[in-house]
C-alpha cells in the first residue's frame, strides 16, 4: 500500500491503530509481550479487521508489569516471538498511517525488537492522539489515556486490545474537534503534533527532541514528473466537431458508410423523442460494428442501430480540462466520449485519438474520483491530490493562473458531488425529492476560475419558485447544509462570512435572487450624500 499524502484529510485518512503491552517502561529495555492494532478510515473503525497476538518476550515479566496489564510468564509461553511477529504486523500496516497515544513508545519498541531480531524495519508514518487532544483542548487537566476517555466519555479497558479499541475511539471522536481547530489533513495534524511535542521539550529543556520535532519538507527530487498539457488544455480545443449523428430507424450499412465518409470512429443514434432520457441518444462505434460482423456475416449490415447502440452515452463538458476526459474514459473502460455544452447538447466527441497527442501514459495525478466519490472518505482522498497536482505543475513552469483554473474545477465538482451525495442522503431519509428545478451555484475565487488551495466554500441555490420558510425553501436548506457539512469534512472549509447555501441570503427563489441581485445593483449606483 502507498503511504497516503500529506494532504490526505483526516476524514478520509487510511489508519492503524496500535497498542503494545511490554515488561517495562524503559524502551531501551522492555521487552514486547502483546500487540493489538485495529484499523480505521477517518471515523469508521474496522472492529472486524484486526491483530491481537500475545508475545513471548524470552524473559520474566515482571510482577509489576503483570499488575498493570494482567500478562503473566504461563499466558505467553509457547505464544510467536517478536522475530516471528513483527514481519505479520509489518504486512497489516501496509502503507497505513499508524496511530496511536504516546505512539512514539510503541514504534521504539518495534524498532529495538527489530534491531535485536536483525530484522529490516522502517517505522510508518504516525500520529499521537496525545498531543492532538493538546491542540484542541489545551486546558485539560491531563492527557493520559484515562483522562481523555473521561473527557469523552468512553469506556476503558487496559489490554492491549482494549487500549488499541479505546484509542481509535478516541481518535476518531477528536476528529470533529480537529477540524473545528483548522487541523484537517494529515499534514496538519503531523504539524499539530510536531509543534506540541516541540514546546514540551523546551519546557523540558530537551534539545535533541526540539529538533526532531521540526517541521519536514517535500523533497523535490522525490516529485514525479507531470505531463501539464492535459492541465493546460480544454476538451473542446481537440473534439471532433461537429458531432455525426443518425436516426435509430437506418441500419448498420448506414453506420459504416458514415464512419468512412467522415473519417471517424462513431455516430451518434437519436432514439425517439418518447424514449426515457438516458436511452435518447445511443453510440455506434468501429468496433461495435466490427463485433456484430464477427457475430453475423454480412446480415448485420441490415440490423437496425437501435438494436445495436449502446446507452445511456457517458458525456464530458467542453469545457473541462483534457485530464478530466482522460480520467473518465480509464475509469469507464471506454476509448469515446460525447462533448456536451452548457445546457446538455452534444455539440462534439472525443476519443482516445484525439487524446494521443498529449501521451496519456505519464502520470496524470487527477483523474475522475471527485465525480465518482460515493462518501466523504472517497471525495477527501481525491481531494488530497490537488496539492500534489498543483506542486508538479508548478515544478513544470505552468502559469499559476493556470493552476488556479485547475483547483477552481475540482472545487467545483467537489461541489457538484456534494450536492448529489447529499439528495441522495435526503432521499434515504425519507425526505424526497426537489419538487422545483434548482441549481447550486459556485461563488468567489472557485467560481472565476481563480481559486488557490486555502480556500473555503462559497456557494448558493437558485431555486425555481418558493417562498422564505416554505416548503421548498426548507427542502434546500437542508440541501445544503448537506453540502456544507461535506465539504467541511472533505478539507473544504465553512465560509467565515456565511456564504453558504444553508444560509437563507444564500438560498433563494429566482424571482427573490432577481430583487437581491436588482438590489446590489442599485445599491452601487445610488448618489451618497454626507
Amino acid at each position: 500500500m502507498t503511504q497516503p499524502a500529506p494532504s490526505t484529510p483526516l476524514i478520509a485518512l487510511e489508519g492503524v491503530v496500535l497498542d503494545t503491552e511490554t515488561t517495562g517502561l524503559d524502551a531501551s529495555m522492555a521487552r514486547l509481550v502483546q500487540i493489538a492494532a485495529l484499523r480505521i478510515t477517518g471515523e469508521a473503525i474496522a472492529f472486524d479487521d484486526g491483530f491481537d497476538s500475545l508475545v513471548d518476550p524470552g524473559s520474566a515479566i515482571p510482577p509489576s508489569s503483570t499488575a498493570v496489564h494482567g500478562i503473566t510468564d504461563d499466558a505467553v509461553r509457547g505464544a510467536p516471538s517478536a522475530a516471528d511477529i513483527l514481519p505479520r504486523i509489518d504486512r497489516f500496516i501496509g502503507g497505513a498511517v499508524v496511530i496511536g497515544h504516546s505512539i512514539a513508545f510503541d514504534m521504539a519498541i518495534l524498532a529495538k525488537e527489530a534491531d535485536r531480531a536483525a530484522l529490516d524495519w522502517h517505522a510508518p508514518p504516525t500520529l499521537d492522539i496525545r498531543p492532538l487532544a493538546k491542540a484542541v483542548a489545551p486546558t485539560l487537566a491531563g492527557y493520559g489515556l484515562d483522562h481523555l476517555c473521561q473527557w469523552l466519555g468512553i469506556e476503558i479497558r487496559h489490554t492491549a486490545m482494549g487500549d488499541a479499541d479505546t484509542t481509535a475511539r478516541v481518535y476518531a471522536a477528536l476528529l470533529p474537534r480537529l477540524r473545528v481547530a483548522g487541523i484537517r489533513t494529515l499534514a496538519e495534524a503531523q504539524t499539530a503534533c510536531r509543534k506540541i511535542d516541540g514546546r514540551e521539550a523546551a519546557a523540558a529543556g530537551r534539545p535533541e527532541e526540539i529538533a526532531a520535532a521540526e517541521p519536514r519538507r517535500l523533497e523535490e527530487e522525490s516529485v514525479e514528473r507531470i505531463d501539464s498539457y492535459p492541465y493546460r488544455h480544454r476538451v473542446e480545443e481537440v473534439m471532433s466537431a461537429p458531432p455525426v449523428r443518425l436516426p435509430a430507424g437506418l441500419v448498420l450499412r448506414d453506420a459504416v458508410d458514415m464512419l468512412i465518409e467522415k473519417k471517424v470512429s462513431s455516430v451518434f443514434v437519436d432514439g425517439p423523442a418518447g424514449a426515457p432520457e438516458g436511452e435518447r441518444v445511443g453510440i455506434v462505434t468501429e468496433c461495435d460494428a466490427l463485433r456484430c460482423l464477427h457475430a453475423k456475416g454480412a446480415a448485420a449490415l441490415d440490423m437496425p442501430l437501435a438494436e445495436i447502440a449502446s446507452s445511456p452515452v457517458h458525456a464530458v463538458r467542453r469545457d473541462s480540462f483534457l485530464y478530466r476526459a482522460i480520467g473518465r474514459m480509464d475509469r469507464l473502460g471506454t476509448r469515446h466520449l460525447a462533448v456536451t455544452d452548457e445546457s446538455g447538447e452534444i455539440v462534439g466527441a472525443v476519443t482516445t485519438r484525439n487524446l494521443l497527442r498529449h501521451r496519456a501514459t505519464t502520470a496524470m495525478v487527477l483523474g475522475d474520483e471527485i465525480g465518482t466519490g460515493e462518501d466523504e472518505a472517497a471525495l477527501g482522498a481525491a481531494w488530497a491530490k490537488v496539492p500534489m497536482m498543483a506542486y508538479r505543475l508548478t515544478a513544470e513552469g505552468v502559469d499559476a493562473r493556470q493552476t488556479a483554473a485547475v483547483i477552481s474545477s475540482e472545487i467545483r465538482m467537489l461541489t457538484r458531488r456534494a450536492a448529489e451525495i447529499g439528495a441522495r442522503r435526503m432521499r434515504e431519509a425519507g425526505q424526497g425529492e426537489a419538487t422545483v428545478p434548482y441549481a447550486v451555484l459556485v461563488l468567489g475565487s472557485a467560481g472565476r476560475g481563480e481559486s488557490l488551495l486555502s480556500a473555503d466554500q462559497d456557494n448558493a441555490i437558485v431555486y425555481e419558485s418558493g417562498e422564505a420558510s416554505s416548503p421548498e425553501d426548507r427542502w434546500f436548506e437542508t440541501l445544503g447544509t448537506h453540502i456544507a457539512d461535506i465539504l467541511d469534512r472533505v478539507g473544504v472549509p465553512y465560509c467565515q462570512g456565511g456564504v453558504m447555501a444553508k444560509n437563507r441570503a444564500w438560498r433563494q427563489s429566482a424571482a427573490d435572487w432577481q430583487q437581491t441581485v436588482d438590489h446590489w445593483i442599485t445599491r452601487q449606483h445610488t448618489p451618497r450624500t454626507c
